[in-house]
Order: structure tokens, then C-alpha cells, then sequence
């Protein structure tokens, strides 16, 4: 008997995720974690933190946070491509030229070797700072309902 394989509709999961989080920002006046109402939770003021600091740095960043989680989601499981010929050279020169390809987490995945010296074609995760939380803490981004939700 083989097993069975569920597809699982990824823009769901990142809409499902940019819903909940939204909410929980829009939400953050709601019960901290010491369950005092009208003050935002640690984690929600760690979210509103890491955007402000990336505003504050000229970094692109949309003017709403909620807009901002929402494109910072989107960037989940997406990647971005770099193409890179390199020239006839030296093993250490190569070898440089990719280890500083590998600092910058660029990931090889193919290489066509036609031409004067190969082509490689490189892949990276694009950068989303919501996925580095971890769901343990994003869950936290939502305070309890008071009087445990009844």
C-alpha cells in the first residue's frame, strides 16, 4: 500500500499566515504577557520594533506594518536568481570567487560549461524576516481573549 501525498496550496498558507498576523499587529494593544490589557505583548512589540529599525535604516519598507507583513509573507519560499561566467582562471581564483558566492548563501544549481569558462546559475531564499521568527513566538503575537475566550 503506497502512501498518500496531500498537495498543500502554498498561496493559502501565506494568506492564512499574513491574516493571522495582521491581526495579531492590529491587535497589539490587547494583553501583554504579564495579562495586563492596553499594553502590546513582547513579541508584537519585538514585530513593531524590527520595523521601525528597518524603516529607520532607509531599507525599502512599506509606510503601514500591516502592508509590511503582508510582502515580508509573500517572500517565504520564494527565490531570487543570479547568473555568473566565469573566466578561465587559476583553481584559488575560482575557488575565491565562489566561496564569496557562498558567503552571500548563493546556491549553485546548475552549471553550463559551453563557452570560454562555465556558467553557473545560482539561487538563494529571498530574505523574509517573518520566517525567522519561530512559530512558537509567532503564535504569542496573539494575546488570549480575556476571561479565556468565553
Amino acid at each position: 500500500m503506497e502512501p498518500e501525498f496531500v498537495e498543500v496550496d502554498m498561496h493559502y498558507i501565506r494568506m492564512t499566515i499574513i491574516i493571522l498576523v495582521s491581526c495579531a499587529v492590529l491587535l497589539s494593544c490587547g494583553v501583554s504577557d504579564d495579562n495586563t490589557a492596553g499594553t502590546p505583548n513582547r513579541y508584537t512589540a519585538a514585530v513593531r520594533e524590527l520595523y521601525e529599525t528597518l524603516k529607520a535604516s532607509g531599507e525599502a519598507v512599506p509606510d503601514n506594518i500591516v502592508d509590511w507583513i503582508t510582502e515580508d509573507i509573500e517572500k517565504i519560499g520564494t527565490w531570487e536568481y543570479k547568473v555568473v561566467t566565469l573566466d578561465a582562471g587559476p583553481p584559488s581564483g575560482i575557488g575565491a570567487i565562489l566561496n564569496d558566492l557562498g558567503r552571500q548563501r548563493w546556491e549553485c544549481f546548475w552549471i553550463d560549461r559551453q563557452g570560454a569558462g562555465p556558467t553557473l546559475y545560482l539561487k538563494r531564499p529571498i530574505k523574509s524576516y517573518i520566517s525567522t521568527i519561530p512559530p512558537r513566538y509567532l503564535w504569542k503575537l496573539f494575546p488570549p481573549e480575556p476571561n479565556g475566550g468565553e
